[in-house]
Parts: C-alpha cells; structure tokens; sequence
C-alpha cells in the first residue's frame, strides 16, 4: 500500500510532476471551487492554464467577473504583470 500524504504529492507521482509543479495544480484545482466562470472559461478553452494559475491567485467571487475580462484581453504574460500590481492594490 503506497501512502501519500497530500493531494500533491500523489499527483507528482502519478504524473511526473515536480512537487512544486503538483502544489500549484492542486491549488489552483481548489480555488477553481469557488470560481466557476474562470473554471468555465478554462474547461471551454477560453483560457489558459497559464493564465487561469495568475488569476487563481488573486481572484476572489466578488471579483472574478472582473479578472475573468482581463483574462480574455491580454497574453499571459500580461495577465501575471496585471496579477502582480493586483496583489499590491490589494
């Protein structure tokens, strides 16, 4: 019987993720939770993961409709610049 601690930990090894890699999946999987417009968005191919990851950051239900425009207008590299200044306003 292999045990595993975490959610992560049992991804890392079932897919070859790097530990890191497994905790941000896990992460953003449970904050899809409670976003479901940017769980949509990323299930219909709207989105990204890259950019899903950057707003799953800093997203919350009130604010989600919001993140979920900036997501669609910009590169994911826009996204994680426009993430970072959100951080700090908030």
């Amino acid at each position: 019987n292999i045990g595993f601690r975490t959610c992560a930990d049992w991804l890392s090894w079932r897919v070859g993720l790097a530990p890191g890699a497994a905790r941000e999946r896990v992460r953003v999987a449970r904050a899809l939770g409670t976003l479901p417009l940017l769980a949509q968005a990323l299930a219909r191919g709207e989105l990204s993961y890259a950019k899903v990851r950057a707003l799953t950051r800093v997203a919350t239900p009130e604010d989600e409709e919001r993140l979920l425009g900036v997501g669609r207008g910009g590169t994911a590299a826009q996204v994680e610049r426009i993430v970072r200044g959100w951080r700090r306003v908030d």
